[in-house]
């Protein structure tokens, strides 16, 4: 993989890529206006780049390496995604967990501890649904669910507060 700032992140203005390295093999990538994150074949989930309004999810500002989220690294990450200064992951178990954006208008993360991640509690989801995926951007993302039965797919908007 390559990054292309000094930070690591893709950036106009700079072109000569730099390698981005790790020592697992990378399942899914996602990079944003301030930074990247990727999760591996072994569930675990990596950011990197600038940590403005939390959006790594661990406590490193800027972050020049793809830097595992110490919160996470017990469970098994099956997809994660950034935008602008928020982050997401869904586990294996169909937990799903959330952080940044608590310094930044349509953060999704809006406790004490938003630059860290923080499990999303809800009710009104059926017990029997699971998350299987998440995607963010701007003001908006989606939760994707599965009846745990193997049921077809439902995908659940999520809003920004505003």
């Amino acid at each position: 993989m390559l990054g292309v700032a000094p930070s690591g992140r893709l950036t106009r203005g700079v072109h000569r890529p730099q390698p981005v390295r790790f020592a697992q093999p990378v399942v899914e990538l996602h990079a944003s206006t301030y930074c990247s994150i990727a999760v591996t074949a072994s569930g675990k989930v990596f950011s990197w780049g600038d940590s403005d309004g939390g959006a790594l999810g661990h406590a490193v500002r800027r972050c020049h390496v793809p830097t595992q989220l110490p919160a996470l690294g017990a469970l098994r990450v099956m997809h994660a995604s950034c935008c602008y200064t928020n982050g997401a992951a869904s586990t294996a178990d169909g937990r799903v967990f959330v952080w940044g954006g608590q310094r930044w208008e349509g953060g999704i993360s809006r406790e004490a501890q938003g630059g860290m991640p923080t499990e999303v509690q809800w009710a009104g989801v059926p017990a029997c649904y699971r998350c299987e995926s998440v995607s963010l951007a701007h003001r908006h993302g989606f939760l994707i669910f599965r009846l745990t039965a193997g049921e077809p797919r439902s995908a659940v908007p999520v809003e920004a507060k505003r």
